[in-house]
This record gives C-alpha cells, structure tokens and sequence, in this order.
C-alpha cells in the first residue's frame, strides 16, 4: 500500500469524513515538505510521515473541540440566533424588565444594576473568547488559502525528493 493512500486512511479514521481527511492528507504532505530537512534517518522516513500524520489529525481535533465549545455557548446564549420571534419575545422581556425596575426603590435599582454589570462583563469575555477562536480560524482559512497556491509545486517537489530517498509511490 502506498504511503498516500495510508495517510489518507490514518486522516479518514480520526475525521470520519472524506472531504476532510483529503484536507488533513493534504495538511501532512505540506507539513512534510516544509520539515523534509529534519528527516533524520531516510530508513525511518514512513513512520516519520505517519507520525506527522497523526499529529495533524490530534492538532485538528483539538481545535475542532475548541470551535464546538465556544459555539456551544454562543448558542446556549442566543448570540448566534436573530430569529424575529426570538427578537420580538426578548424586546418584550425587555420592556416588561425595565417597567419592573423603575418601580424598585433607588438602592434596590443600583444593587440590580451592579449585578447586571457583572453578569454583562462575565458575557463580554465569553464574546471576546469566541472572538478569538473566530479570528484564529479565520487566520488559518488565509494561511490555507495563501498554501493552496503553491500545494501543487510542493507536493510535486515533496515526491521527488520522497523518490529519490527511495520510496515508491503507488497509486
């Protein structure tokens, strides 16, 4: 069996997903080219490739875990959801909450404003945690979209210099 074709299996038993463990495949290769110098004994170059498969597949898990947690939340807070209805009912629930307040006395107002400016400040690094997770992705997505553009000249190149170290490619 082919060194591509086992990649391409070790990515497609942690993504269970083809598209994705052609992505992942594509990852280690590219990852293998750029480390190609660190190869230290050609005599271990495939467990060499599989490990580095295996990595990227865990890196990739990990920050799908990451994505899913802070999504979680975002939605479990309605952050990612402007349905009207949800609109109109949390418009309502606003103006219901307002015409309770201004009927507390002024100490009772300022204790539920301190709380409220709490509970806000603990939302905001939620938001702000999930900023982030979004603005890493994002950087990843360019990195990959900058990649993409030389993938083909690499991976051509990678096997080439996979041939010369005398590993055959079948497809």
């Amino acid at each position: 069996m082919a060194c591509k074709e086992i990649v391409f299996r070790i990515c497609l038993g942690f993504s269970r997903n083809a598209a994705d463990a052609e992505d992942l495949t594509q990852d280690v290769y590219l990852k293998a080219y750029q480390k190609l110098d660190g190869l230290k004994d050609p005599d271990l170059k495939k467990e060499w490739l599989f490990r580095i498969a295996r990595n990227t597949c865990l890196d990739h898990h990990k920050k799908l875990a990451v994505r899913r947690a802070f999504l979680g939340r975002a939605e479990e807070s309605g952050a990612l959801s402007e349905d009207p209805v949800n609109v109109s009912d949390r418009n309502d629930r606003l103006r219901r909450l307002k015409k309770a307040v201004n009927a507390l006395p002024k100490k009772q107002i300022s204790d539920f404003i301190q709380n409220t400016i709490g509970e806000e400040r603990d939302h905001a690094n939620s938001i702000g945690q999930l900023a982030a997770a979004v603005k890493e992705e994002i950087l990843d997505l360019q990195l990959y979209l900058d990649n993409m553009a030389t993938k083909d000249k690499m991976r051509k190149d990678f096997d080439k210099k996979f041939q010369a170290l005398g590993v055959p490619d079948k497809k």
